[in-house]
């Protein structure tokens, strides 16, 4: 997101502030901006302009392909049919969720034998084959709904808000172009994956996220915690990407349900946790923790994590253990 504006607090209005964090609603509390700013850790309000830019567009690629599961079939009654129906995808979305809760495995067969059929070519033997009718009619209907959301994202005030508005034309250009390539890349991964994986899509948001949970395993702190780690117990403020995982799966060998399966971890940025961890962060101010250090980015510069990791007591009060520095893997206990 490096066009994206780090601290664009100075030319925001309140007005533009509550619609920013209004917009992000399943993503982020629903507090007063400036509350949410001076909870969030050094390293997050340094770069808080990345984050809801980073955090937007992961709703908006939630939005579009992961609550619509067919979002990108062919809507039409038949070969005459030039509009389609918009609400299609919808219908079909409620159909696949009454039938998962009556028979979730037959759901999940269902919905991957339709998303893989709608992608499959003349032959899937042959290289480069010929696409098939239903596939031809599926590209043509994805490559129209890529290019809408593209130029929706873009035109969304929110997100206009967050850009950094001294780019050049030909910067502007290349924004342009790869919001829509990673847009592109969600679209191929989510359907691929509703194709491959016999088993149904579970998504975890804020909701689902209100606290940080650091034995869960569909969690991890935002990397701009560096230095200043959430407590166990303490409140989530965003999720700038929710937990995708697959339930009910279908085993090849028969109908018996497999374990779920993580895709992706959440990742959350917190606040803190008890009046010491609190006073720490506030008084760290809103730089980087290698700045805060006297350092020079020697974690980038090195490969060396330098998180300092902490035992939590009962109001989340720091408690340092002795480290050895790690190359890659970061510190860990002596």
């Amino acid at each position: 997101m490096a066009w994206g504006e780090s601290k664009p607090t100075y030319r925001l209005s309140d007005d533009d502030k509550r619609m920013i964090i209004a917009s992000l609603n399943g993503f982020c509390v629903q507090d007063d901006w400036d509350r949410i700013y001076s909870s969030l850790p050094p390293g997050g309000r340094a770069a808080f302009g990345i984050v809801l830019l980073e955090t937007m567009m992961n709703k908006f690629i939630y939005d579009k392909f992961a609550a619509s599961t067919f979002w990108f079939m062919d809507a039409k009654m038949d070969a005459t049919d030039q509009e389609g129906d918009d609400n299609f995808c919808k219908r079909l979305d409620y159909v696949y969720e009454r039938f998962k809760e009556t028979l979730p495995q037959d759901a999940a067969w269902w919905k991957s034998t339709l998303v893989s059929v709608c992608m499959m070519r003349a032959s899937e033997w042959v290289s480069n084959p010929p696409p098939t009718p239903l596939l031809h009619a599926t590209l043509e209907r994805r490559k129209a709904l890529l290019k809408a959301y593209g130029d929706e994202l873009l035109a969304s005030q929110p997100f206009q808000l967050l850009f950094r508005g001294s780019l050049s034309e030909e910067d502007q250009a290349i924004r342009e172009e790869r919001t829509r390539e990673v847009l592109e890349e969600a679209a191929h991964q989510f359907t691929s994956l509703q194709g491959d994986m016999f088993g149904n899509l579970v998504v975890e948001l804020l909701p689902e996220l209100p606290t940080f949970d650091r034995h869960a395993k569909n969690m991890d702190h935002h990397i701009l915690h560096v230095g200043f780690m959430p407590h166990h117990g303490a409140r989530v403020l965003i999720v700038t990407r929710p937990h995708y995982s697959y339930h009910g799966i279908v085993a090849t060998n028969g109908w018996q349900s497999r374990p779920p399966l993580q895709i992706v971890t959440a990742r959350v940025l917190t606040a803190p946790k008890g009046p010491k961890a609190r006073a720490r962060w506030a008084a760290a101010g809103d730089k980087p923790i290698y700045v805060v250090q006297g350092h020079t980015n020697t974690a980038e510069k090195e490969g060396v994590n330098q998180e300092e990791a902490v035992d939590e007591g009962s109001d989340g009060e720091y408690k340092p253990r002795k480290l050895r520095r790690t190359y890659l893997r970061g510190a860990e206990d002596e």
